[in-house]
């Protein structure tokens, strides 16, 4: 088998630019507003990497980071029994502030595990809010 050197690329852009084509196999395109990366494997096509993190197990109203960061996914391990259950997902320290996201935690919703996959990025914070009815298990994984 013959070895033939190469030079990658790196690329630097947002989620909305297009990725370019032709370019050597192996260079990769980082997306600033999601941190995520992807590696093009034909030189046309592009791949997301698996993304590395943190995660934190929650059965309840927490916060998970305080500062900016990256909201990767929600996983619902237990969804809840209680007809209106949910839990809102916050850019903030606290229950309040910056809306993320709203999760109904009606069970008939989900075939659990269910993987939730946001990829958006926070600025003050990361905080979770249970609603009193949830009575649910979660997984959150951040950077």
């Amino acid at each position: 088998m013959t070895k033939i050197p190469i030079s990658v690329q790196h690329f630097i852009g947002t989620s909305t630019d297009t990725k370019p084509t032709g370019v050597p196999t192996g260079s990769d395109f980082y997306e600033y507003d999601t941190g995520l990366t992807y590696k093009t494997y034909d030189g046309t096509n592009w791949a997301a990497m698996p993304l590395v993190g943190n995660y934190v197990h929650l059965a309840g109203s927490a916060q998970v980071k305080a500062g900016k960061g990256i909201l990767h996914a929600v996983i619902i391990n237990r969804a809840d029994t209680t007809a209106g259950a949910i839990i809102t997902v916050f850019d903030s320290l606290t229950g309040t502030g910056t809306v993320i996201a709203i999760i109904s935690m009606d069970k008939s919703v989900y075939v659990v595990p269910a993987t939730l996959a946001y990829n958006v990025s926070f600025a003050t914070g990361l905080y979770l809010l249970f609603s009193h009815e949830v009575t649910a298990d979660v997984t959150v994984s951040y950077n």
